[in-house]
């Protein structure tokens, strides 16, 4: 049995990352999502906590100037906790940069250990990024056909029998977006395959792919 979870980054970022993400997870087939702490827009998660199925994790943001990464990352736990009212479901890096990793990674281990929380950067399940609208193997081209439904359902069926997770970044693109974010119009073409007909009827068809989130994972 293959079993997927599909997890939306970047919740709290933007109202209208918000919004599709919401709209993801309600018509579509997105089943978890991860948090910035410190996203203009955070005060959403509370329109989260009360959708049963799925899981809401942390989307750590270490910024190059952080001089003591134990004491933000605490803070960044801390201030998702405070909102959701119970600890993270899971937790993801934000562009995990191989120097920030190499501070950031026994902290995770660390974390991970104490509370049993699966990490995306650990390798509890298989990590799917070929889910993305820009090629970073090309020169970080703008390649729309990444995020088309062909794609995604040829990559659900490469999957193994495993626990994978598809990353994905869904929203909606307005003027606020754009300014700050270079990754804004291919959202909404992301949203517009995880809500698709085509996409949902595969797996109401398909008897050996399960969709799961990040609660199913025991670590």
């Amino acid at each position: 049995m293959k079993k997927v979870i599909i997890n939306a980054d970047d919740f709290g970022y933007s109202k209208s990352i918000n919004k599709g993400i919401l709209e993801a997870i309600r018509e579509g087939i997105v089943t978890s999502t991860s948090v910035m702490v410190y996203g203009k827009a955070v005060d959403d998660v509370a329109k989260l906590v009360d959708i049963s199925d799925i899981s809401i994790g942390l989307h750590v943001h270490m910024e190059k100037t952080i001089q003591n990464p134990q004491e933000e990352f605490d803070k960044q736990i801390e201030i998702l906790t405070r909102l959701l009212g119970r600890a993270p479901d899971h937790i993801d890096v934000h562009k995990p940069r191989s120097s920030d990793m190499k501070q950031l990674m026994p902290l995770l281990k660390q974390y991970s250990e104490e509370h049993h929380t699966p990490i995306r950067e650990l390798g509890h399940v298989k990590s799917i990024k070929d889910f993305f609208g820009i090629d970073v193997k090309n020169e970080n081209e703008v390649d729309p056909e990444r995020v088309s439904v062909d794609n995604l359902l040829q990559i659900l069926e490469n999957l193994k029998e495993e626990v994978s997770e598809i990353m994905t970044h869904v929203g909606y693109s307005d003027d606020e977006l754009r300014s700050i974010s270079s990754y804004s119009d291919t959202r909404e073409l992301e949203l517009q395959t995880l809500t698709d007909k085509r996409v949902i009827e595969y797996f109401d068809k398909q008897p050996n792919i399960q969709l799961i989130n990040w609660r199913d994972i025991s670590v």
